[in-house]
């Protein structure tokens, strides 16, 4: 999902006014290009710089945090999960605290995923589980619920299988079109 940022940056963002903004608009466009061209190292880079960027009146705002969150998702996308955990762990306190709890979902699913990519099911278990209550969308219950069967099957094989019984009982009406 791109995010258009240059209102927050141009709005908020004291020490970026006009052309400046607009610079980082840009880049920031840039590096949601490149994630979406698999070219990870550059989207980090390109990210790391916009962030970089703000004014010190945003740092930890929501604004500072998505751009961290997008740091995140390149590491791990190039096998640095520990590098994302601590990128994500303060990042979450800061999406808990605004109103609608913007991104704290995809913030303990990518948790979740950092914590799978270095075998620790029980943290991974933990966050995928934060991440699952706060869903509202039924349409994204069985994408959170299957890396939750993944890594519960290391820690909590009975929630693994109530999981796994959930998605095909959530399945079972579409057969039943067929």
């Amino acid at each position: 999902m791109r995010r258009h940022i240059f209102a927050a940056i141009a709005g908020i963002c004291l020490t970026s006014a006009g052309a400046q903004a607009q610079k980082l608009q840009e880049r920031y466009d840039a590096a949601e290009k490149a994630f979406a061209a698999g070219e990870y190292d550059k989207a980090a880079t390109l990210f790391a710089e916009v962030q970089g960027r703000l004014a010190k009146s945003q740092r930890g705002t929501t604004v500072d945090a998505d751009l961290r969150r997008r740091i995140a998702e390149t590491d791990i996308a190039l096998g640095r999960p520990e590098r994302a955990i601590a990128v994500l762990a303060p990042i979450v306190s800061i999406y808990a605290k605004a109103p609608g709890q913007p991104f704290l979902m995809e913030t303990y699913s990518l948790l979740g995923r950092a914590h799978e990519k270095l075998g620790e099911m029980q943290r991974a278990t933990e966050n995928y589980q934060a991440a699952l209550r706060l869903n509202t969308d039924p349409a994204r219950k069985t994408a959170l619920s299957i890396p939750l069967a993944r890594a519960a099957v290391f820690t909590d094989a009975p929630l693994a299988r109530r999981l796994v019984d959930a998605m095909i009982e959530d399945f079972k009406p579409m057969e039943d079109k067929k």
